[in-house]
């Protein structure tokens, strides 16, 4: 165990306005809708985070004793970055304009993570995902 609080993109905080752009699926207003929850989920993460330090300056530690907090995150920037890539209809020169362009540089403003892994699932691991999801959603609805 990680000892890591656990989020996705969007959060869990937006799960119930993330059907109304999942309808627009990939749209300029649903990688907006994807973007912007990337800077939410940072947020919530800022939050909890700051909250952690005031718990270890009364001294409330974790439970390994050590007042840092950890965060995996399921889906970010790069997430979001590849799939509008993975997405699109851009020819290779409209790519590399693109990528000179700095719209894939790492916003200056949004949490940067002290490490990445990326994790490529089979894609019948994938579908799977998005079936849970959709029955998870529909259930909800």
């Amino acid at each position: 165990r990680l000892g890591a609080t656990y989020y996705t993109t969007p959060p869990q905080s937006m799960a119930k306005i993330r059907r109304c752009f999942d309808s627009f699926s990939g749209t300029p207003i649903a990688r907006a809708f994807y973007m912007a929850s990337n800077y939410i989920a940072a947020d919530e993460m800022v939050t909890e985070a700051a909250a952690a330090s005031v718990s270890a300056r009364n001294g409330e530690n974790g439970p390994d004793g050590d007042d840092r907090i950890s965060f995996v995150v399921d889906r970010f920037f790069h997430s979001t970055c590849a799939y509008t890539v993975g997405k699109s209809t851009f020819s290779s020169e409209e790519l590399d304009a693109l990528e000179s362009s700095g719209v894939f540089t790492w916003p200056s403003d949004l949490l940067r993570p002290d490490c990445v892994i990326v994790l490529q699932a089979a894609e019948e691991v994938r579908l799977r995902r998005v079936e849970r999801r959709a029955a998870l959603e529909a259930a909800e609805a």
